[in-house]
């Protein structure tokens, strides 16, 4: 910064200024030098202001050569006594006339403290960074609590309704889900076997008709009409060859007969019935001779006493026998079908029996 000239005119009182030593000092804005009439307090010579009286010069009021007593002072006076070293004082020289101005235009005590300054200035910004740094804190510290109330009482409504959601396109047949079923475990089906293997579990009633039901019977495709049936409860009468003591030995309590006929082909189908399965396989093993053919309703005597085909078999509590020949009484041969017509009747026999065992099953699952 350049410094502003001295005002023109001086004032009356101005700090003194140590006189520097080794002589006379250039005044740093072009001035006059420091005179000898520099007393250690202000300034003496050339004046550095105009219409100034120059002290020292011959003939000038209030002039005082070195040497010479102030004007205030008294010849034979002791000076004043010196300015305590460091203190500010204001001086008169001569009447009228005071010290000159600081160069700067201001008194030496007047200038600033720039250590003072800088660390006032050095305090206030570290207040300044401190109130915008607890600022900071505290704004974020709210801005967190205002968060947390936030979520906590979205989190504590339960009756915020929920945003609905945007419409989607119709879902098409391929797009839906299989329909899932529960697994529904069931128990397992009744053995109908197990129905017609003791006579505490098979109750239904027996009888030709429903042992034997309709006017004949059909096996694939060969049909066969009913001539005659039978039933009694002297297994053994109507057998031959020794059957009748096997059925008796192991407890048959009843026999019932049919007989079919197909063309000149008869057959003779006979049920025996035990208590138990057991006994029915008994029976079935031990077999021997066979069951007596029923003639009468229209079919001849057959079978009698000629070579027939016979078979035996077991289901259940039952076991079933049949006896096939020519219906003329002839013997019967391996090509006349009599073969045949003896399985067919025990596969109706087999047929009925299980069919029973399926009844009772069905009913007692009902």
């Amino acid at each position: 910064m350049i410094p502003s000239r001295p005002d023109p005119t001086p004032p009356l009182t101005q700090q003194a200024h140590q006189n520097p030593p080794g002589g006379p000092q250039q005044d740093p804005y072009g001035q006059a030098p420091y005179g000898q009439g520099h007393s250690g307090q202000g300034h003496s010579g050339q004046g550095p202001y105009p219409g100034q009286p120059q002290p020292g010069a011959p003939g000038q009021p209030g002039a005082w050569q070195q040497g010479q007593p102030q004007p205030d002072q008294q010849p034979g006076a002791a000076p004043p006594p010196a300015q305590p070293p460091g203190q500010d004082s204001n001086q008169t020289y001569a009447a009228g006339w005071t010290a000159p101005q600081d160069p700067l235009g201001r008194a030496a005590r007047d200038e600033p403290d720039w250590d003072a300054l800088a660390a006032r200035n050095d305090a206030r910004a570290r207040r300044r960074r401190l109130l915008v740094i607890g600022g900071g804190v505290l704004a974020a510290a709210a801005l967190a609590g205002l968060v947390a109330v936030a979520i906590t009482r979205s989190s504590d409504d339960t009756t915020q309704a929920e945003p609905t959601p945007a419409p989607t396109a119709p879902a098409t047949e391929d797009d839906l889900p299989e329909p899932e079923f529960p697994e529904v475990t069931q128990p397992p089906p009744p053995n109908p076997l197990s129905y017609i293997s003791s006579a505490e579990k098979d109750t239904a009633p027996l009888t030709l008709r429903t042992l034997f039901p309709g006017k004949g019977m059909s096996i694939g495709d060969r049909s066969y009409d009913k001539a005659g049936t039978a039933d009694t409860t002297d297994c053994a009468a109507p057998t031959q060859g020794g059957l009748g003591a096997v059925l008796d030995s192991n407890g048959c309590t009843r026999l019932l007969r049919a007989t079919y006929l197909r063309g000149d082909v008869a057959v003779t189908v006979g049920v025996a019935v035990f208590d138990t399965k057991a006994d029915a396989d008994k029976a079935r093993k031990q077999a021997k001779g066979n069951i007596a053919a029923l003639s009468g309703h229209g079919v001849d005597t057959f079978c009698r006493p000629v070579a027939c085909w016979r078979t035996s078999n077991a289901v259940g509590r039952y076991a079933y026998f049949t006896i096939a020949g020519p219906s003329d009484g002839t013997a019967a041969s391996s090509d006349d079908g009599t073969q045949r017509a003896g399985r067919d009747a025990g596969r109706l026999a087999f047929n009925q029996l299980v069919q029973r065992g399926k009844d009772a099953a069905t009913k007692a699952a009902q």
